[in-house]
């Protein structure tokens, strides 16, 4: 028997093997006829409105080049999420009856109710470049005096569990829980050579009904003028507005998707997620 699946998934350099393993749990899923319990939407579907920060009028070349890294590189993450998910089910059914009722708080036991993930900056080019330049831990300084003005995005990802679970705590899941709300994220910046704010963002965002599993955050800037390379630090942290609810949380994990010398792209686990702005 033939089975077609109607769902595009990208292959391009570098990506052979996500994809392979994507491509599989796709035909098992439609197979089983099963729906996946994680997808992923952008702060700008929900219309999120920025509170803190420079305005961007980033040119629209620029704006296709990152969306286009941004939809080749979700599905990555969203199967990654999904294999979570499935692995909370499996672990639900072997454990019933062997874990005592808890209070639900953003992580009880392997169960991570809530959190935020961010990413190197990425410097903004346009058509095919973009995929093979970022994220990016080296960003060009915008030159005032002449034309080369150079735009990057601060990017991070909140993860709402969509899955109930008693044993945890959460018969009712997150992305119940936390519907209409509102979440902030945060880009708090710091210039770690000359010891003062950098370029920083926040967003509210007014959340649906159901919460979706996965938040994609963008935050444009015109990268500074500075006249000798300067180091800065980015920390992203989430958290929802409205009183009492003990959903917050900061980014302890970022994705360093360079290939460097001697390590292939890695997410990076309680390390400071730092770049630098060279003078051009």
């Amino acid at each position: 028997m033939a089975t077609q699946v109607k769902e595009e998934i990208t292959l391009h350099k570098g990506n052979g093997r996500s994809v392979l393993k994507e491509a599989a749990a796709v035909v098992d899923r439609v197979e089983r006829k099963e729906q996946g319990l994680v997808y992923a939407v952008t702060a700008d579907d929900l219309g999120a409105t920025q509170i803190l920060g420079a305005v961007a009028d980033v040119p629209q070349d620029l704006l296709e080049g990152y969306q286009s890294w941004l939809e080749d590189h979700k599905p990555n993450v969203v199967y990654q999420a999904e294999q979570y998910a499935r692995r909370i089910l499996d672990e639900q059914r072997k454990k019933t009856g062997e874990i005592a009722p808890q209070i639900g708080e953003m992580t009880v036991a392997s169960y991570r109710a809530f959190d935020v993930y961010s990413y190197s900056p990425l410097e903004l080019l346009s058509g095919p470049m973009m995929t093979a330049s970022a994220p990016n831990k080296i960003l060009r300084g915008t030159n005032f005096g002449t034309p080369n003005v150079t735009w990057a995005a601060y990017q991070a990802v909140v993860w709402t569990n969509p899955v109930p679970s008693i044993p945890f705590g959460f018969a009712v899941p997150p992305t119940i829980q936390l519907g209409g709300h509102t979440m902030r994220i945060g880009f708090d910046v710091m210039n770690v050579t000359a010891v003062s704010a950098g370029p920083g963002f926040a967003f509210n965002i007014a959340l649906p009904p159901v919460v979706p599993p996965l938040l994609f955050v963008s935050a444009f800037f015109m990268v500074p003028n500075v006249t000798t390379p300067q180091l800065y630090e980015l920390n992203v942290t989430a958290d929802i507005v409205e009183s009492p609810r003990p959903y917050s949380a900061f980014a302890t994990w970022h994705g360093d998707i360079d290939e460097d010398l001697f390590t292939a792209p890695e997410w990076q686990h309680d390390a400071p997620n730092r770049f630098m702005i060279y003078p051009f």
